[in-house]
Formats: structure tokens, C-alpha cells, sequence
């Protein structure tokens, strides 16, 4: 006799009750100024409701990626800055307790891809203690580079058939169509933006080009601001950008009627911010990736038409953003001084990066490029090394780059047979995404440091890497 579905429990209503009940008290607090008390209240709530509902919390972690930078610069309190970090412990701490309690869903076979995970992990966490930086420091590099690693356990055990693995890879695109949508908002009606919150005042002006005239920096023709929206930084808001434009090209095969038009209105928006966050990097990432991706999907009868969407889409997108602002986005990608001036630099910390090597082979330990934010401690020894590849050789050596780049090729090549093997077109549209944005997040790295720290895309990528460990739980296995 088949089962009818119950409703939730009463036990399953009292912990949602709570958990809306103290977020409400939250929100309230936060006009009051008595945060502190509350917050502690809802840190144990909220990882008591985790460890019921950690599925729920793999999307909320998503989601909070992209909105870090907003949250920071309206709140900016230390315990805000650990938001990302308490949820991720509170996901794997309701992942433990689930099957512990429900052995039968144990993932069910050998790894693939994990030796290079651990390697990676492992040697990361051995960086953290490198004398050549303080243990803060070192502490602070591991969580940007590692610690959120740990959803490739999550994603393995999380992704148990293609359903979940697409739904999943559309509240990222929701997310960052958000995130995209504030950029633009907050490009063109910049007195608007900066009235909400003194923090993002300090943020937009921080975050602003200057071009130069025929007289040098003294002879400034004017400024451009760049956009963040959300998200901490133009860089973070143009990686995810270009993550999430590729993403929901995908997401086109999937989709039908409105939710197809839904997307491709995302695309639009997420590519128009690309434009605004001035992120040349992001912009060459998203093309090397489209590349990738039209090659990728042109073998799939199913997958052409949202190959040849997304490539009309970019060349729509760039007199779209053009004409929103009168010609002024296409400066920074534009200006000969501004691109010379950014060669110079990047010569210049590749030439210290490079003498570094001799004399430190191991790294000049974790964080020395910037990497952890203010927790870093390494005082003059820290350099801005705008290339991801550069600044890995400099945090943690020789070895630490090719064990970088190994687990980087270990991934790719694994979604890319994935979805060359995947039996259902869900599956098979994001396994082709997720490898088209790798790559386009590779390519990222040559002109910045971040491509996988950043918020969301960080999270983005380690979770979905955990999809490619064991592709058939994530075809076969009941969810």
C-alpha cells in the first residue's frame, strides 16, 4: 500500500516557530542596539535548527555569499564577519548528526577526485602554522583558501539526484541575478545607494576609477564608480557575475515559457553589472568560459540553442550597459593610462614574487598576499599580487602551487566526463556550466588574486565540486 506524505511534526513546527520567532527579536534589535544578547541566542538556535534542517542551510549559505559585502558594510561587527563561517559549521554539524542517525545515506563508493582534495586541504592546513607568518595569519589564509573546501564533503553527501543538483544551481543564479540588480541600482542612482547605510558611503568612494588627462594624475578628466551591489568588492560582484551568467546559460536547456525568460532577463542583468563592476578579469573569464562552454554543449543536440542564446546575450549586453550610462562603463576597460598603470604595478609585484622564491620555497606563508582581510598580520611583507597563480607561489611556495593547479585540473576534468556521461539533461546542463565557469574562473586568476575566495563563488564552487565525487548517487539515488 503506498504511504501517504504527512506534514511536518509537531516537533518540526515548534523549531521553525523559534527560529522565526528569535530572527524576528533580531531584526528588531538591530534598531535598539542590544544585538550582542540576541545574537548569541540565535548562534544557538540557529545551529540547533541546522542540525535539523541542514539542506535548507546549503541554500542559505548561497544566498548569504551573496549578500556578504551588504551585510558587512551596514554591520559591521566582528560576529557578522563569521556569518558564512557559523553557517557552514552548522551545515556540517546537521550533515553528521543525519547520518549518524540515517547510516542507509552514507554516500556508497570510492571518491573521485578526493586524494587531490585532501592534498590540497591538507597542505593548506600544514601552511597555516608556516613560521613565516603569525598563527592569526595563518589561521586567517586557511579560512580564505580552505576552509570553505568543506562543502566538497557536504555536496557529496548533499547531491542525490539531478533535480537537487539543478534546483541548487538556480538559487545561485537567483542570488547573484540579486546581487547583479543591486550593482546596477547602486551604478546609477549612487547618491541613493550611499544614503542607506554610512558604511556603503565609505565603500562606494573607496570603490571608484579615476582616469587621468594629458597632465598626468593631476589632470583628472573624471571618475567612474564601480559597482558591488551586495557583494564585498567590483571584483567579487564580476566573478560572480560571470559564474552566474554561465550558470543560467545552462540553466536555458532546462527551462521552458516564463522561467526561461526569467533567465534570460538574469543574463542580462548579470552581464550589464559585469559591465559596471569594471572587473577586466571577470570580463575576459566570462568570454574564455562562453568559449568553453559553446564547445562543451555543441556535441548535445539539447544544449545548442542556450549556447548560441548566450552568445547573442553578450553582444547585447555591451551597448545595453553603454548606453545606460551615456558611454562611461567602457572607460576603465578603455583607458590606455588606466591599463598601463595596472601593467606597471603587476610587474612589479611579479618581479617580488618571483625573487621570493629562492629564498622561500615553501611560501612566505598564508595571508602575505592579502588573503584573510584584517585577521592578516603580516605587516610589510604583505603585497597586492593581482594573479591568482602568482599569489599562491608566493603564499605557500612551489609545492603549494602545483598542488593547487593538480586539484584544479583533478576537478575540471572530472565535470567535464561527467557531463559527457550524465544520463539526464538536469544533470548533464550543469555539469557543462559548473566546468565552463571553472574555467572562466581560471582565467579570472591571471588578472586577479581572488577568483576562489570570493563570496559566493567560493561557496559555489566547492559545493558543486562535491556533484563530480560520485556521479552516479547524483543520477541514481533517491534524495
Amino acid at each position: 500500500m503506498q504511504q501517504v506524505s504527512k506534514g511536518p511534526d509537531r516537533s518540526t513546527a515548534v523549531l521553525y516557530g523559534i527560529f522565526i520567532l528569535l530572527s524576528a527579536t533580531f531584526g528588531l534589535s538591530v534598531g535598539i542596539g542590544a544585538t550582542r544578547v540576541v545574537a548569541a541566542i540565535i548562534f544557538v538556535v540557529a545551529l540547533f535548527w541546522l542540525s535539523r534542517f541542514w539542506r535548507i542551510g546549503v541554500s542559505a549559505l548561497l544566498l548569504l555569499g551573496c549578500f556578504d559585502g551588504v551585510i558587512k558594510y551596514t554591520h559591521g561587527s566582528p560576529g557578522v564577519f563569521m556569518l558564512k563561517d557559523l553557517t557552514l559549521l552548522g551545515i556540517l554539524g546537521g550533515m553528521l548528526v543525519m547520518l549518524a542517525i540515517r547510516p542507509e545515506r552514507k554516500p556508497v563508493g570510492s571518491w573521485h577526485g578526493l586524494w587531490a582534495w585532501l592534498l590540497y586541504v591538507g597542505y593548506i592546513g600544514a601552511q597555516a602554522l608556516n613560521p613565516a607568518a603569525g598563527l592569526t595569519g595563518g589561521l586567517a589564509g586557511f579560512r580564505a583558501h580552505a576552509f570553505f573546501a568543506f562543502l566538497f564533503v557536504v555536496g557529496v553527501v548533499y547531491f542525490t539526484n539531478p533535480r537537487r543538483l539543478s534546483r541548487t544551481a538556480g538559487v545561485a543564479i537567483v542570488g547573484i541575478t540579486l546581487a547583479a540588480g543591486a550593482g546596477i541600482f547602486q551604478f546609477l542612482f549612487e547618491d541613493l545607494w550611499t544614503s542607506l547605510a554610512p558604511g556603503l558611503l565609505v565603500a562606494s568612494h573607496k570603490f571608484t576609477s579615476y582616469f587621468a588627462g594629458a597632465g598626468g594624475i593631476s589632470d583628472l578628466m573624471g571618475a567612474v564608480p564601480r559597482a558591488y551591489g551586495t557583494m564585498v568588492d567590483p571584483a567579487a560582484l564580476g566573478a560572480a557575475c560571470a559564474v552566474g551568467f554561465i550558470f543560467a546559460a545552462a540553466a536555458l536547456a532546462r527551462t521552458k515559457g516564463l522561467v526561461r525568460l526569467l533567465v534570460i532577463v538574469g543574463m542580462l542583468t548579470m552581464g550589464v553589472a559585469l559591465l559596471f563592476s569594471g572587473s577586466r578579469a571577470s570580463a575576459a573569464g566570462v568570454a574564455a568560459g562562453l568559449i568553453a562552454f559553446v564547445i562543451l554543449s555543441w556535441r548535445h543536440s539539447s544544449m545548442r540553442l542556450p549556447a548560441t542564446i548566450a552568445l547573442v546575450l553578450v553582444v547585447l549586453t555591451i551597448p545595453l550597459g553603454l548606453k545606460a550610462t551615456g558611454g562611461s562603463a567602457g572607460d576603465r576597460f578603455t583607458s590606455s593610462d588606466n591599463l598601463s598603470y595596472a601593467a606597471q604595478t603587476r610587474a612589479v609585484s611579479t618581479r617580488r614574487v618571483l625573487a621570493s622564491v629562492p629564498t622561500h620555497p615553501f611560501g612566505m606563508g598564508l595571508g602575505a598576499t592579502g588573503a584573510g582581510g584584517r585577521l592578516s598580520t603580516h605587516g610589510q611583507n604583505t603585497i597586492a599580487v593581482d594573479n591568482l597563480y602568482l599569489a599562491t607561489l608566493y603564499e605557500t611556495g612551489v609545492p603549494g602551487l602545483l598542488i593547487f593547479l593538480v586539484l584544479q585540473l583533478t576537478i575540471l576534468i572530472l565535470t567535464i566526463r561527467c557531463s559527457k556521461q550524465a544520463a539526464s539533461l538536469e544533470a548533464r546542463s550543469v555539469y557543462i556550466g559548473m566546468a565552463a565557469a571553472q574555467i572562466a574562473l581560471l582565467v579570472n586568476g591571471i588578472w586577479s588574486q581572488g577568483a576562489f575566495d570570493y563570496a559566493p563563488v567560493s561557496q559555489i564552487f566547492w559545493l558543486f565540486s562535491g556533484a563530480v565525487a560520485l556521479p552516479k548517487r547524483v543520477e541514481g539515488e533517491a534524495g
